[in-house]
């Protein structure tokens, strides 16, 4: 799905690699941005080696949803921390004559960064 998603919007330069985070990160090159997301117990590893390996002026996006993980990552290289966004979406719902938004769960961003040198 993120293959055809990345194709159909033209973002060619998107390499995603299937397997555990934490094994594949050994064989990647260094990134630029790094995107966090479903990293369970692991989380903290994946974050603190990504961010390691991360070039300077890159970024990192760690999502939760959970609670627990919100509170993970704040303990998680404060100092490399940008900012915490917290998203929320509606979507139209039709209940009898009328349309009301109905809301989906929200999801926490923190966003790290490298800085260039």
């Amino acid at each position: 799905m993120i293959e055809t998603n990345a194709r159909r919007h033209g973002a060619l330069n998107l390499h995603v690699v299937k397997g555990a985070a934490l094994a594949a990160l050994a064989h990647l090159p260094d990134p630029r941005c790094v995107l966090v997301g479903g990293g369970g117990k692991d989380t903290r590893k994946i974050v603190e080696k990504s961010l390691a390996r991360l070039r300077p002026g890159g970024r990192l996006v760690a999502t939760a949803i959970l609670q627990e993980t919100h509170a993970r990552l704040l303990k998680i290289r404060p100092g490399d921390r940008i900012e915490i966004v917290e998203v929320s979406v509606r979507k139209s719902k039709t209940v009898g004559p009328g349309v009301m938004m109905s809301p989906a769960n929200p999801v926490i961003l923190h966003v790290y960064g490298k800085r260039a040198r």
